[in-house]
């Protein structure tokens, strides 16, 4: 995945375009399923003993995707639009994403299980599937890299961008091994606490600060330490 983050970008722009397709009919297949599972009886959905409380919830899907919110800058920092910026944050992040939670959501209610391979095999999806969620996985871990060699660029200076992408590639690959997934939900909540300020902080200074007006690139180079 580093590797890919520093050489292979153009080769990820083609995976994606093939993989995301399949991924969005394959959730809808299981979000589908899964509502037939039902057989009509959606007292199933509030039957369950669930321990968390609707603002915990919240909470937990605010900090799924209020770091893609802060990070759109680095997403579409070569966009030739304001247009296109716009619909690489509405389409994905409002429509697909909404898609997959809601899929995700009834599949877990039904077979009462959040681990999503267990799901994806219990309905009958095989193989396949998992392997489009781990080429799925590939593909985020490789942009979330590719957005932190980018902030570390702007902290770290007289360091070449790939030099950047090893150093948080080790950090990352550490981190994995200290299996955060038994603590996501946890996880989640620290990201919503420290990136959710971050995002006030973009959105007060560009419409209360600075009026609407662009970022000139004059301005971004003298403000560097």
């Amino acid at each position: 995945m580093t590797f890919t983050a520093i050489y292979g970008f153009q080769l990820l722009e083609k995976l994606s375009s093939f993989i995301v397709p399949i991924l969005f009919l394959l959730t809808t297949y299981l979000g589908v399923k899964s509502f037939y599972a039902f057989d009509g009886d959606m007292q199933r959905v509030v039957a369950g003993s669930f321990s968390m409380t609707d603002g915990e919830a919240v909470t937990a899907i605010v900090g799924g995707f209020v770091v893609s919110a802060v990070l759109m800058s680095d997403f579409t920092r070569y966009a030739r639009k304001d247009t296109d910026a716009a619909i690489a944050a509405i389409f994905p992040f409002l429509l697909l994403s909404s898609v997959a939670y809601i899929a995700a959501a009834i599949a877990a209610i039904v077979l009462q299980q959040a681990d999503i391979l267990v799901i994806l095999l219990a309905m009958g999806l095989g193989v396949g599937a998992l392997g489009l969620v781990f080429l799925s996985t590939w593909i985020t871990n490789v942009v979330n890299l590719y957005s932190c060699s980018l902030s570390l660029a702007s902290v770290v200076r007289g360091r070449k961008h790939w030099q950047l992408t090893i150093v948080a590639g080790v950090f990352a690959t550490v981190a994995a091994m200290l299996n955060i997934l038994e603590n996501y939900t946890s996880f989640l909540f620290g990201l919503s606490i420290i990136f959710a300020p971050i995002g006030g902080i973009f959105i007060a200074d560009f419409y209360l600060l600075r009026a609407m007006k662009s970022y000139p690139l004059e301005s971004l180079e003298s403000a560097r330490p």
